[in-house]
């Protein structure tokens, strides 16, 4: 199963969205999350799709597909966090992503993402 995430913000900082969407299980997602920066709207789109899979318990694997090079190096390690304000969050996709041992974090051109489609 393949779920897409996106996030966006306008100004950044600014008014921020994010999208996931789920092609295999109709699950789609498009919500405002106030103001932030566009990596902040990234991890959120990251946490929901997680939470969601969370309580979905699919058997199958699982991959995420985003556009983010920051948010997919950063949870599978490659890069570092140094932001203070995306810290809570990359910390809490991490403990979700031990939880779900079916799940993976891959990077996608960003014409490739259905998500993005979503918040142009």
């Amino acid at each position: 199963m393949e779920i897409y995430i996106d996030g966006s913000s306008k100004g950044n900082p600014g008014p921020s969205r994010i999208a996931v969407v789920s092609p295999a299980t109709g699950f789609k997602v498009i919500k405002d999350v106030g103001n932030g920066t566009n990596n902040r709207a990234e991890y959120l789109s990251l946490v929901y799709a997680l939470i969601y899979i969370k309580h979905a318990r699919p058997k199958e694997q699982v991959i995420i597909k985003s556009d983010s090079q920051l948010v997919v190096n950063q949870v599978n390690g490659r890069y570092k966090v140094k932001s203070a304000s995306v810290k809570p969050l990359y910390q809490k996709a991490i403990r979700l992503l031990h939880e779900l041992s079916n799940v993976k974090v891959e990077y996608i051109p960003r014409e490739e993402n259905l998500a993005g489609f979503l918040l142009e």
